[in-house]
């Protein structure tokens, strides 16, 4: 009877430290909440921003510029912080045909907060969403060159 005394001991002490090591880990763990926001630009024609949130406030940015392809929704421009939370960089798709995309930071803003970027990002979209379109349309060959 007492070993059997010492090892329920033993087994309470160790789901204990068990339970007290979860803890911590669920602490440690950054709050994070997300928000995606849809508008329509046309009826071929969306953005989207999805904003990452944690107890310090709005963290990750992305807003994305898509059109519809017969009945398919395709990635045009894209600008997050996701691979570096120091500043946005751009994704551009290379053609409806190829989906890869050409990754860079040129042209885009470079100070600020994650807010900053988000505004930046907004209005760019708003106005000039349809050079985007129609550049992707000719990379794609869909439209003439004029």
């Amino acid at each position: 009877m007492r070993k059997s005394r010492k090892s329920g001991k033993i087994v309470q002490v160790l789901n204990k430290i068990r339970l007290v090591k979860e803890l911590k880990r669920e602490k440690e763990k950054p709050i994070t909440k997300k928000k995606v926001e849809e508008f329509i630009l046309s009826h071929e024609d969306k953005y989207r921003t999805v904003m990452e949130f944690d107890k310090d406030g709005l963290k990750e940015v992305t807003v994305i510029y898509e059109i519809e392809v017969n009945g398919q929704w395709i990635m045009v421009r894209m600008y997050d912080n996701t691979h570096s939370k120091k500043y946005l960089h751009k994704h551009t798709r290379t053609s409806i045909q190829d989906s890869r995309e050409i990754v860079d930071a040129i042209s885009v803003i470079r100070k600020g907060e994650p807010s900053d970027w988000l505004s930046w990002a907004r209005r760019d979209i708003i106005n000039s969403w349809f050079f985007y379109r129609r550049a992707l349309l000719r990379r794609s060959q869909l439209v003439d060159k004029r």
